[in-house]
């Protein structure tokens, strides 16, 4: 679990008005969701949930004088959080994607914090919730399919079988008998 750092996070905008301090009070109709911040950077949500972060002046002096390594570590960190924040989330409900996107905004507070090492951990975890939910959703979506057209599929073989319309089905010549045998009609 990441630890509870910095002055505000996991609020969201929506169920109460917060005034954010400078520089990020130019931000305040923009935030949806505001995952962080501090006096150096924001992480919030906007209103289309997408992942927006804004740093100070300060703050992007103070990455332009880290070495090569620790910058890029910092650009493959921000370059796999757009990756995942473009993955698909149709037909996940409002809560499952704005859990997913408040994921992968931690990451981007790990990666402003630069603990690059939870950053990567936390886009995983990321992944992983989004595979999951999906998972999910798919498999409500097949077994609302499968209970909805079984009853129709049910009382269509029935009715064939009852007039003898399943006779020589599938070129092999199967009767209705094994067409009921193989299990289409349970």
């Amino acid at each position: 679990m990441l630890p509870l750092i910095g002055k505000k996070r996991g609020f969201r905008v929506n169920e109460r008005t917060i005034r954010l301090p400078n520089p990020w009070s130019d931000l305040e109709n923009e935030v949806h969701y505001l995952v962080y911040f501090d006096n150096h950077f924001i992480v919030y949500i906007d209103h289309e949930l997408d992942i927006e972060w804004k740093t100070t002046d300060d703050l992007d002096k103070l990455f332009e004088s880290k070495g090569d390594e620790i910058k890029s570590k910092h650009f493959n960190v921000l370059a796999q959080a757009a990756v995942a924040e473009t993955m698909p989330t149709e037909g996940l409900n409002y809560q499952c994607v704005l859990r997913f996107k408040r994921l992968i905004g931690e990451a981007i507070v790990s990666c402003l914090e630069l603990q690059f090492d939870n950053a990567l951990s936390t886009l995983g975890f990321a992944r992983d919730y989004l595979h999951n939910r999906t998972l999910e959703v798919s498999r409500f979506w097949y077994l609302s399919s499968s209970s909805n057209y079984s009853p129709r599929v049910r009382r269509s073989c029935a009715s064939c079988l009852g007039r003898g319309l399943c006779q020589g089905v599938a070129d092999g010549g199967e009767s209705a008998a094994a067409v009921a045998a193989a299990g289409f009609d349970n």
